[in-house]
């Protein structure tokens, strides 16, 4: 007769396994308990992002980096992008997007606007740290003779 009993717990991103095992062979009973230690870790980096050009006065266009091998502390299933309104501190768009997807459109935003963008990798444990904001302007509307496209870094 062999019976066992799990207990799990996490100690910030480690996952602590033990594993009681207690096995009855003529009539003596043995005790044994085996500890696993599963490193199980969030990002600890994000990925490098660039900006490419707008696509009209209410839409940007994001694309980024893999995230590089060291930082990624697991595989990577998805990137957070997160789109502020820069004046108001308002969300205006959250993507979660795939690991393979690298590219975002946002549609749908003010025109001549200042947005903050930011980015994070997540494992299957957690979201990551964030990249700094990025400060971007949408075009003029196209009421306007004026067809600029802005990139600042924070």
């Amino acid at each position: 007769m062999c019976l066992y009993f799990l207990r799990e717990s996490y100690f910030k991103n480690i996952l602590i396994v033990v594993i009681f095992l207690i096995s009855k062979f003529d009539h003596i009973q043995h005790k044994m308990e085996i500890v696993m230690l599963l490193l199980y870790l969030v990002p600890s980096g994000f990925p490098q992002m660039f900006q490419e050009e707008s696509r009209s006065s209410r839409s940007l266009s994001f694309s980024w980096d893999v995230l590089l091998p060291e930082n990624q502390n697991g595989i990577v299933v998805s990137y957070t992008v997160n789109i502020y309104e820069a004046s108001k501190g308002q969300i205006a768009a959250t993507r979660q997007l795939p690991s393979h997807q690298l590219s975002l459109i946002v549609n749908n935003l003010l025109p001549f606007t200042n947005y903050l963008c930011s980015i994070a990798a997540s494992t299957s444990v957690g979201v990551g740290p964030f990249s700094q904001n990025i400060t971007v302007i949408t075009l003029q509307s196209s009421k306007s003779n004026t067809n600029q496209f802005f990139v600042c870094r924070i």
